[in-house]
């Protein structure tokens, strides 16, 4: 009878385990699926340095000293040191912002792709055939990359060789271990994480102001100019001599003659020594140069005139010209970064003293002038950023005849569109159809490499959220693929950020989410916070309205609640909606009764284990018989 009665209780327990568990998987409202899954690249954290230049050899090439203060010495999961990397770029004028730690396997890690090859390109075959590299970054001595510190402070020496002139940009960046910490379910994500590392992520403050995150600039050897528009000149031969020999100037690795490209620039990486300048182009009178040359232009030249180098001192020379071809407004370089609280866009065009206009719509966020070089550099505070539209950098022509340069009657005009960077992204994946995407998974795509940043699975409304910690400073794209799918080319769909704020818009309006602040109901996201989704938390229908046409809310929701007629949800949705209980506080319930009836049924079989009248089951004839007492 004992055995008979096991096996009953044994049935019934696991009728009420498998119930429980299909429970939990299969009517649950809200999988949680925003646990953290390893990321594609090694979660970041780039910290800006101070720059200083130090000088630059007669190339123009930089010698940079970078610091800073106060970083992480070791992770804050695994207690390791941290090792941290020299990554330098350069603003490109088609692929955006290029940055390198000068290793390929390191550059992977953090997602750079490529970037490594390209910017290391050939460009030029010198007189000996030889390939010159337009990048190389040169460690001085005493700078190791990657490096560790054991007192938070981080110094660097390094040269920056190019064939042409850049904005160049530096971090130290280092691989952190991922820490979800912070969230309250979704409703809202507190603030002020006291883990180092991300308060560092989310300020930008490291040096004390965004100041620390500037460019330095690699000024040109000179450039070829219009005497009578003062606008540089493209396409023009130019040449360096020996003056000695008054022979052709010839060192290994530096092309010679060169030609200048929209912005009249040239430059030639010699060692000391006396060499003069030509062009094929009529050399016009300096006495005669208009004088608001000078606003832009040193140094102007005559050709022959000897130019003597010296060790650590460039020799600039600016070349006027009668003729040649017309001059080309053209962006030279540029480049957009996510810096905590600020998007820092910077640039160059081809002509001087060009007007620089950061737009959204019609609407001019913010304006300079280049300076001489044609150079531009902005920090936007991310609050007067619109996730929703893209922006443009419109370059507007100046008239430097003028007495005072102003922009002149119908003038020439080149713009750029990208989009903006976002700090937090929460909401809900869609089809090209405008369905939700339930189990979808999401990547977070750098834009320049292509390589997967972050990658993550939707719930089962299509729901997800990735915090800043996990969200790149470069720009990126969003990429949703099916759930149950290997997301390939042909299933894969791209989606910008304001495409992704436009479809979410009506739950970003509810919630107070604002992505470019990286705040939610007004309070800034935890960097490392993962905010979880709800049974509240429902994708805009707008098929399940009410009569009236607008949509059924309950509470402050925003219109984003469980449809109050049952209508689609599970079973213990509705028995939620029934009992105004949340389906977790129903399934805490579930468990307790669980816990209740396996308790009553093991007692049941003691009692009737040490029951002496309990006659034997036929099931037990062949086992040993029960001793009496």
């Amino acid at each position: 009878m004992y055995m008979h009665i096991r096996r009953h209780a044994f049935n019934i327990v696991s009728s009420v385990c498998m119930f429980l568990f299909v429970l939990g998987f299969t009517v649950l409202p809200s999988v949680q699926a925003q646990d953290i899954k390893a990321p594609a690249c090694d979660t970041s954290l780039w910290i800006c340095p101070s720059i200083t230049k130090l000088g630059e050899d007669s190339g123009h090439n930089a010698t940079l000293r970078l610091t800073a203060a106060n970083v992480p010495t070791t992770d804050p999961v695994s207690g390791v040191p941290i090792s941290w990397n020299i990554a330098c770029g350069y603003d490109h004028p088609t692929d955006g912002q290029l940055f390198t730690t000068g290793n390929v396997a390191t550059d992977k890690q953090y997602c750079l792709g490529d970037s490594l090859e390209r910017m290391s390109t050939p460009l030029f075959t010198d007189f000996a055939g030889g390939k010159h590299p337009r990048w190389e970054m040169e460690l001085k001595a005493g700078t190791t990359n990657p490096m560790t510190t054991s007192d938070g402070n981080l110094t660097a020496t390094i040269k920056i060789s190019a064939t042409e002139p850049h904005n160049v940009t530096c971090f130290f960046v280092a691989q952190t271990t991922p820490k979800v910490i912070g969230s309250d379910g979704g409703q809202n994500v507190a603030a002020g994480s006291k883990d180092t590392d991300s308060l560092k992520y989310a300020s930008f403050s490291f040096q004390g102001t965004v100041a620390a995150c500037t460019s330095v600039r690699d000024d040109p050897f000179g450039r070829v100019f219009n005497a009578s528009t003062l606008k540089p000149v493209p396409g023009a031969v130019v040449t360096l001599s020996d003056f000695a020999t008054k022979s052709l100037y010839k060192l290994a690795g530096v092309p010679n003659p060169v030609i200048t490209k929209e912005d009249g620039m040239f430059n030639f990486n010699i060692e000391p020594g006396t060499t003069f300048l030509s062009t094929g182009l009529l050399n016009f009178d300096v006495t005669k140069v208009h004088p608001n040359a000078a606003l832009a232009y040193s140094n102007i030249y005559t050709y022959g005139d000897p130019i003597v180098e010296t060790a650590g001192k460039p020799e600039q020379r600016d070349i006027p010209v009668q003729n040649g071809q017309q001059p080309v407004l053209k962006l030279m370089g540029f480049s957009h970064l996510q810096l905590g609280d600020s998007t820092r866009i910077e640039g160059r065009a081809s002509w001087p003293l060009t007007q620089v206009n950061v737009m959204q719509g019609n609407v001019s966020i913010a304006q300079q002038n280049a300076d001489k070089f044609g150079g531009f550099s902005f920090f936007i505070d991310n609050g007067s950023i619109d996730a929703s539209q893209q922006l443009r950098i419109v370059l507007t022509e100046v008239d430097m005849l003028l007495a005072t340069p102003t922009v002149p009657t119908n003038p020439k005009t080149i713009e750029k569109v990208f989009d903006p960077i976002a700090r937090y992204v929460e909401g809900f994946a869609y089809d090209k159809a405008g369905k939700v995407m339930p189990f979808a998974t999401v990547r977070v795509v750098l834009d320049t490499s292509e390589a997967v940043y972050h990658e993550l699975k939707a719930d089962d409304k299509g729901f997800y959220s990735v915090g800043p910690k996990f969200l790149p400073i470069l720009p990126f794209h969003l990429e949703y693929s099916p759930a149950n799918s290997v997301p390939t080319v042909g299933n894969t769909i791209k989606v910008t950020l304001p495409e992704f704020v436009k479809k979410n818009k009506e739950y970003h309006d509810a919630n107070l989410i604002n992505p470019m602040k990286g705040t939610k109901n007004g309070v800034k996201i935890d960097p490392n916070a993962v905010a979880k989704n709800r049974m509240s938390t429902q994708p805009f229908d707008d098929t399940k309205t009410n009569p009236s046409g607008s949509n059924p809310t309950n509470g402050n929701n925003g219109g984003y609640n469980k449809v109050a007629n049952g209508a689609g949800n599970s079973p213990l949705e509705n028995l939620a909606l029934a009992t105004g209980q949340s389906s977790s506080t129903l399934l805490v319930i579930l468990i307790i009764l669980f816990i209740v009836v396996a308790a009553t049924l093991v007692m049941y079989i003691r009692n009737q284990r040490n029951n002496p009248m309990s006659p034997q089951s036929p099931d037990e004839e062949d086992s040993e018989p029960e001793e009496v007492v």
